[in-house]
């Protein structure tokens, strides 16, 4: 309860004597200043300074009609409805669903998760081959091409079963969390099928691009331990847009961000950023899902080319000029 006090001598002794939590001091001159005092030996909860608050605005809208006065205390509710025109558009913005808008840079961050979660299947995948001499079995029935597209396809789908697992999870706690903790921020999440789809195209070209040269690498390599030593320079590439955060933002539809947006490596998280806070055209989309999808390809290819020349080479690192010399190539196949 709040209890009025005729000085500010007798709040302090109560105060003194643990009988409260705090007293306000209104000097004279609050309504020029609207300055006010707050004593307290430990700072006091939130909900006791709500109350506090409100007491106060309730007694200085005491001369408005009461609906009027409830209105005033209840404040803005303001709505932001972007149009349908675009990918990022169709989307409201309130208190209490901005989780919903936010769903694109979460996407983007769980993309940045895998891809470091995955790069050690992603590089050992051929390296440990190399190492135990299991190779030359696989390949007595297969192309080196075939058996890099198996390989990448089958690291792809545990990496996929793992955010599947991570999603019903997010599912799952968004649902006990709105409808029995009433957390109000997640009562109203709702997936806009639309984006996630959209994210989701963009996210998959880059992620087989990645898979193709991490194991071009682990063909080149003789140890997996080397391997391992070259991984974070290739994923530091993706996370360029997570320090040009602020920048993005600013700036969703600038030069900067449709340079990243276009740029495999980084396109999945500068897509995910624009998307959370502004409209993208749709050429941008497709334009980058094709340059993704060729990179895709000829990560691909340069994974079993590297793979077909350094098979034999136990011990040994590939010289990458060699990949690209066709005579170097030919003499392995000869062998």
């Amino acid at each position: 309860p709040l209890i009025p006090y005729d000085s500010e001598e007798a709040a302090q002794a109560a105060l003194d004597a643990d009988e409260i939590q705090a007293f306000y001091v209104l000097p004279p001159d609050y309504f020029e200043t609207k300055n006010v005092d707050l004593v307290y030996y430990e700072s006091p909860d939130w909900a006791a300074k709500r109350q506090f608050w409100d007491f106060l605005q309730i007694n200085l809208l005491d001369d408005l009609p009461p609906e009027e006065a409830n209105r005033a205390v209840a404040g803005s509710n303001l709505i932001i409805r972007w149009p349908d025109a675009a990918p990022g558009g169709g989307r409201e913005f309130t208190e209490n669903t901005f989780l919903n808008n936010f769903v694109p840079v979460i996407i983007a961050f769980v993309f940045v998760f895998l891809l470091f979660s995955a790069s050690g299947y992603l590089m050992g995948a051929v390296v440990e081959e190399k190492e135990n001499q299991t190779m030359e079995i696989v390949i007595t029935s297969i192309s080196s091409n075939q058996l890099m597209v198996g390989k990448i396809v089958g690291i792809l789908g545990v990496v996929f079963t793992q955010l599947v697992v991570w999603a019903a999870f997010g599912v799952l706690a968004v649902y006990v969390g709105g409808n029995y903790l009433n957390i109000t921020q997640i009562q109203n999440v709702s997936l806009d099928l639309k984006m996630v789809l959209t994210t989701a195209a963009i996210a998959i070209p880059p992620f087989v691009m990645l898979a193709g040269f991490m194991t071009a690498i682990g063909a080149t390599m003789a140890e997996a331990q080397e391997a391992q030593q070259v991984t974070g320079l290739l994923i530091l590439p993706y996370m360029i847009p997570i320090y040009l955060l602020v920048p993005l933002m600013e700036n969703p539809n600038g030069p900067l961000a449709v340079v990243l947006s276009l740029f495999p490596p980084t396109a999945v998280v500068t897509f995910a950023l624009r998307l959370g806070f502004s409209q993208v055209p749709t050429w941008q989309i497709f334009a980058s899902m094709v340059i993704s999808s060729l990179c895709a390809l000829g990560a691909i290819w340069l994974a079993g080319r590297a793979f077909r020349l350094g098979m034999l080479r136990y011990g040994q690192r590939l010289n990458w000029r060699s990949i690209f010399t066709r005579k170097q190539l030919e003499g392995v196949g000869n062998e």
